[in-house]
């Protein structure tokens, strides 16, 4: 049976991640604007998701472990607090990812820039690989806690952007599968057709 103090330590490591939150929630926002760019985005995005985890970890094993509600760490409903900061945070987040990302930049560009940028050799083509080869997105091994991070990764950098041709995006998305999601597209030749069906 857990111990009043265990339960204790495990609020403390609780209130520990609240704080680291907090504190990355504070340095975003003084973060230089030069900073902003999807390989900085996307690993706080990977540390939040990462804190997020090992939160709702940690409150499933105060909840298990403490029948007593009278505690602080309950009656100031702090694990709703916390996913309130994460969801925000969380969503500015995406934003600017959606926002910075190739696919986002082609889609706002005019009519003109976009016919440049999907002329084959074009400078505009060049960049957008250039930057697509900078950013990493995380593996997915077919575990379900994995899966909404890659999701998001995924779709906003590669699946929405247009000008990668489906060919591309099947092998992009076989280089970024581990494990047992691997195992699954192994006999999936890379072709367009494949794709959707992928």
């Amino acid at each position: 049976m857990t111990t009043t103090k265990e339960v204790d330590e495990l609020i403390s490591l609780q209130d520990e991640l609240f704080d680291q939150l907090e504190r990355s929630i504070k340095n975003y926002k003084k973060t230089a604007k030069e900073k902003i760019k999807l390989p900085y985005l996307l690993t706080r995005l990977e540390l939040l998701e990462q804190l997020f985890t090992d939160f709702k970890e940690g409150h499933k094993a105060i909840v298990l472990a403490s029948q007593d509600r009278s505690d602080a760490y309950f009656t100031q409903n702090t694990y709703d607090i916390f996913e309130d900061n994460y969801v925000e945070y969380k969503a500015a987040l995406r934003e600017v990812i959606e926002r910075l990302s190739p696919s986002a930049a082609s889609s706002s560009a005019p009519a003109t820039d976009t016919a440049a940028a999907a002329a084959p050799g074009s400078s505009a083509e060049i960049k957008s690989e250039v930057k697509l080869s900078q950013i990493n997105l995380p593996t997915f091994s077919g575990r379900y806690e994995e899966w909404q991070t890659f999701y998001d990764m995924f779709s906003s950098l590669i699946h929405k952007n247009q000008s990668i041709t489906a060919v591309q995006k099947l092998h992009y998305l076989k280089s970024y599968l581990t494990g047992e999601a691997k195992n699954l597209l192994s006999n999936f030749s890379t072709t367009e057709a494949n794709y959707e069906e992928a």
